[in-house]
């Protein structure tokens, strides 16, 4: 993930379980794991008070990663012992001008499961 030091604070996970459900005509239910990988992190990372060349640094990081076909790893802000490096897919990048020369990036992330 490039400019891992540029980071905000303000950046969220969530974490999406994929489960296969049974449903029953009296109400009940049964849920069960989709997989042995059935749940990711989904993280909305944010950057902030970016120059010119931050902005191309991410556009760039961007079409490497063929716009989410591929994956970067990163070690997302996590305490210990949550904080190890994963692979994670680009879902969305935008970006905001905040002021004359400085711009905001948002994007969403999400944990890649790949070989």
């Amino acid at each position: 993930m490039p400019l891992t030091s540029s980071i905000s604070q303000t950046s969220q996970m969530k974490r999406e379980p994929r489960l296969i459900t049974a449903k029953f005509g009296d109400g009940y239910e049964q849920n069960t794991p989709d997989g042995i990988n059935n749940v990711k992190e989904v993280w909305n990372v944010t950057w902030d008070n970016l120059t010119s060349a931050d902005c191309a640094t991410l556009e760039n990081t961007w079409k490497t990663t063929r716009y989410g076909c591929d994956y970067v790893t990163w070690t997302p802000p996590l305490p210990a012992p949550l904080n190890i490096q994963k692979k994670y897919r680009i879902v969305s990048l935008d970006m905001v001008a905040d002021s004359g020369t400085l711009y905001s990036y948002n994007a969403v992330v999400e944990q890649a499961f790949d070989i």
